[in-house]
């Protein structure tokens, strides 16, 4: 069996299972994550010696790290679950299909972002705020500025991880158009 085609299998397993955990708890648990983040380098070396497991590693660090960035600015904002999540997807996808999971589940994320906060009223005041988390990241301790809880919209990453996936997946593997 083609070992790309068991991997997007096992990354679409794991993005749905982490959208329901998600959406029911709010988190993304690390017994879901941490053993495809840590495996799927093993599993790629054996299958392409040894660029796999770089491309593996670099698929986790490429994935994980704009998650970690905005996870590092506001822990509020991203979750570790949701840099794991990508990290592990990477990892199993490698780095251009990572990327691809990546990039489609962060546009579905802002088109329903965007939506929401229209439907709410709330994109001016996110706006300024995004802007102040920004500026943030330059401000010593003492200047920062603080964001109320009330004024923070909450999106939950897991289930548009599983869209993005999906969608990253179904065009590099067509043949799994079939199980869908």
């Amino acid at each position: 069996m083609n070992p790309a085609l068991v991997a997007s299998i096992l990354a679409l397993a794991i993005t749905g299972t982490a959208a329901v955990t998600d959406y029911k708890t709010g988190l993304i648990p690390n017994w879901l994550t941490l053993p495809p983040l840590a495996l799927a380098p093993i599993a790629w070396a054996f299958v392409i010696w040894p660029s796999g497991i770089l491309y593996s590693l670099f698929g986790a660090f490429c994935c994980g790290l704009p998650l970690y960035i905005l996870f590092r600015i506001d822990p509020d904002g991203c979750g570790g679950g949701d840099v794991k999540l990508f990290g592990a997807v990477g990892a199993m996808l490698l780095f251009e299909a990572g990327l691809e999971s990546l990039f489609f589940s962060l546009c579905a994320t802002a088109v329903w972002a965007l939506a929401k906060l229209a439907w709410q009223g709330k994109i001016w005041r996110t706006l300024k705020n995004s802007g102040l988390l920004f500026l943030n990241m330059f401000l010593p301790k003492s200047r920062k500025h603080e964001i109320k809880p009330g004024e923070k919209t909450t999106i939950r990453l897991g289930g548009f991880a599983f869209f993005g996936t999906l969608i990253a997946v179904v065009l590099r593997q067509p043949q799994l158009m079939v199980w869908i």
